[in-house]
């Protein structure tokens, strides 16, 4: 597959996301306190490994209508639906200032991307020519959107450092999306190989009350400002 091809795909997506986490001091890497915040980057938090948790999330966004989609909510309304099992999902923006405000359920892992893009092969739609596009292709396409990535990301005020870790590729996936999808109006069906890479992280569950997370990213010429104001309910 040629380079000119790959650059046709009109379906890469940089997408950050911030979230809001407990009140909490992040130590240095792999401290005691550090750990009893989140995951480490090497673990499988509830059987599931990173890579594979990021497919998941993947498919979520691709599965939901524009209408309802958490991606473009700008006040945390639509932060709930879909949700299910230990783990929620927490999203970003497409670029600029997002503020939102959600409330969960007790005992629930949070998982979200600070910076991340994905391509899938949709030969003849979606901007990319009518040839497929191998995996290696695809994973060489997503790359640069994230490489050299500037990111940031307080909890309660306090910084969440060495970002760096927590850079993961997918495990190759495939998305099925509704008709008129948040990419680019595809048709409904199901569409692979997909891939993705990214810088993700997955809080341990939240003690209840209110929690803040300022999140910043950029990456060439996208950045991001997100703030998540959440409360967990009580047990």
């Amino acid at each position: 597959m040629k380079t000119s091809g790959i650059n046709k795909l009109a379906h890469v997506l940089a997408v950050s996301l911030a979230l809001t986490a407990g009140t909490v001091v992040v130590a240095e890497p792999h401290s005691d306190t550090e750990e009893a915040v989140y995951f480490a980057p090497t673990a499988a938090p509830y059987g599931t490994s990173f890579p594979e948790w990021t497919a998941q999330w993947w498919q979520f966004v691709a599965s939901m209508p524009p209408a309802i989609h958490p991606l473009l909510d700008p006040s945390g309304e639509a932060c709930a639906i879909g949700q299910r099992g230990p783990v929620w999902f927490l999203f970003g923006n497409f670029g600029g200032v997002t503020q939102r405000a959600c409330t969960i359920p007790a005992n629930k892992a949070l998982f979200f991307p600070l910076l991340n893009a994905f391509a899938f092969d949709s030969p003849g739609v979606c901007g990319q020519d009518a040839v497929h596009v191998s995996v290696t292709d695809l994973r060489t396409l997503v790359a640069p959107w994230v490489t050299g990535a500037q990111l940031s990301a307080q909890v309660d005020g306090v910084p969440i450092r060495h970002l760096e870790r927590f850079r993961h590729q997918s495990v190759v996936f495939s998305i099925s999306t509704p008709n008129g999808d948040l990419f680019c109006n595809l048709p409904q069906a199901t569409y692979g190989p997909a891939v993705d890479d990214g810088y993700y992280v997955m809080l341990k569950p939240l003690p209840p009350g209110d929690h803040v997370v300022h999140f910043q990213g950029a990456q060439g010429t996208f950045s991001l400002d997100v703030t998540y104001q959440i409360k967990v309910l009580p047990m």
